[in-house]
């Protein structure tokens, strides 16, 4: 399974929400010209699924979560990229019931066969620690690779959000759970407010 262009940009930018986008920067990081990043965001804009302002004669994107369209588009476009890790989407589906959101980052996505260890951002509600905990501690018995999770409240999570500290987990990374979750969270701290399709965003 292949992701599309377009995916690629939804992807890179909501998980780097709070940078500045732009056609050439967008360019530089999906190592794509600038003119197939300027058409991708293009038609992105005419779907309502981004918006644009201008800035120093140069235009800056950001996702438009408060259209519903645009928030299931983005939605899709994390399930696509999971599903084109299957391995790990499986891997950890014990988890799925008792979290929020789980996330795989680190080296273990671009050298799978040399990385050291696995490392894995968890949101969970407390209530469910020690459940999650003992699902952790049976994955990494089962793996060859040693397994480090971090685990955070959905209040840990809104803070390190805010602060930006979420950002460097998933700037390379592959949700695996909760991407509708993380979405919600994204357009709740934006101030934004759901809009259904077609309807015209302040």
């Amino acid at each position: 399974m292949k992701s599309t262009l377009e995916n690629r940009v939804l992807l890179l930018l909501s998980k780097q929400p709070s940078f500045p986008w732009n056609a050439p920067g967008v360019a530089k990081e999906l190592g794509i010209s600038r003119v197939g990043a300027f058409k991708a965001l293009r038609e992105l804009g005419k779907e309502g699924i981004v918006r644009s302002h201008t800035l120093a004669g140069s235009a800056f994107y950001r996702l438009n979560l408060s259209d519903d369209f645009a928030f299931k588009r983005t939605e899709l476009a994390f399930l696509t990229e999971a599903r084109m890790h299957k391995r790990w989407e499986r891997e950890f589906q014990d988890l799925y019931p008792s979290t929020l959101f789980v996330v795989l980052f680190g080296s273990i996505l671009t050298r799978e066969d040399t990385a050291r260890d696995i490392d894995l951002l968890v949101v969970i509600e407390w209530r469910n620690m020690k459940r999650a905990t003992e699902i952790f501690r049976k994955e990494g018995r089962a793996l060859l690779n040693p397994f480090h999770f971090l685990p955070m409240t959905p209040e840990d999570f809104r803070k390190n959000l805010a602060k930006g500290l979420i950002a460097p987990l998933t700037q390379k990374c592959v949700i695996l759970h909760g991407a509708d979750w993380y979405l919600q969270e994204l357009r709740e701290q934006s101030g934004l407010v759901l809009q259904k399709s077609g309807a015209r965003a302040p």
